[in-house]
């Protein structure tokens, strides 16, 4: 298999708020609000979680994710670039590739939340 990443990942420890915004395919399963997944890695161009919810590859998420030390959280479009089950039962990592930055200054943030972690 050929390594596709080339940014930097860090594990983080973040908060993260996902929704999946007028996706009819996550209403009919129930999720259509909030999910509440468990942050695996993140970087300069996108994000790793698992969730409890399986994602359809190509949908669009509106992502919130407050950083340990901060109090606002960066508000970020986002794409489901992968899915697939997770070695724990009824879990799936899902791979996030980051579409927009919504707030000035969260590329940034992001950017040297991830420089400044050890790998």
């Amino acid at each position: 298999m050929v390594e596709r990443r080339h940014a930097k990942r860090v594990p983080t420890d973040a908060i993260l708020m996902i929704q999946a915004p007028d996706h009819p395919d996550i209403e009919k399963i129930g999720f259509h609000e909030i999910l509440s997944p468990t942050s695996i890695n993140l970087s300069d161009s996108g994000l790793q979680i698992e969730g409890k919810q399986e994602l359809p590859v190509g949908i669009y998420l509106n992502i919130f994710i407050t950083l340990p030390g901060t109090k606002n959280a960066a508000e970020i479009n986002g794409k489901v670039i992968w899915c697939k089950e997770a070695e724990r039962i009824e879990r799936y990592r899902i791979g996030i590739e980051f579409v927009e930055f919504l707030k000035k200054g969260d590329k940034k943030l992001i950017h040297d939340y991830v420089m400044q972690s050890d790998s």
